[in-house]
């Protein structure tokens, strides 16, 4: 099955697993936390929300909440060589980045898990920005004044790599 979530973004979900039509684009089933597909089901980029849980198969407890844009087995592969080994399950779908990293935030949110380190504020987007996203950042406090890619704390006006 393949279904077309934008012009540019193409997401191909097998359906040799089992009955998995609810993972497409953000359908939430009765939990926001429901697993929606399996890994080894989704072999294309797209905007991914997923949960960690602990490794035992029995153990229930959300250590922690993520996003990805890769290919979810790629990011999987590099949380477990960088100390979250945990037994990772997709949980959303998203058809942008918008609505993926407000589903990530709302759920840290509601569950607070243990591993996510930034709880207060979205996550950001790492992406490329145009000049003219980049020029629009010029005076506003939230930003970096010198490189503007880079949010700053209250009270600064450089990021800690500028500064």
């Amino acid at each position: 099955m393949s279904t077309e979530l934008n012009s540019s973004t193409k997401v191909e979900v097998s359906t040799s697993g089992g009955n998995i039509a609810n993972a497409v684009l953000g359908v939430v089933l009765s939990s926001d936390l429901d697993k929606v597909c399996e890994i080894s089901d989704i072999t294309t980029k797209g905007f991914y929300v997923y949960k960690g849980l602990p490794k035992e198969k029995d153990g229930k407890k959300l250590l922690y909440i993520g996003t990805t844009i890769q290919i979810p087995a790629d990011r999987f592969r590099w949380h477990k060589s960088n100390g979250k080994d945990f037994r990772f399950e997709i949980i959303k779908i998203c058809k942008d980045e918008k609505e993926m990293l407000d589903t990530e935030f709302a759920l840290i949110q509601k569950y607070n898990p243990r591993y996510n380190k930034i709880t207060k504020r979205k996550q950001n987007f790492n992406k490329r920005l145009s000049d003219e996203e980049k020029y629009g950042r010029v005076g506003n406090k939230e930003w970096c004044q010198c490189c503007l890619t880079r949010r700053v704390n209250k009270g600064y006006k450089f990021c800690y790599y500028c500064g």
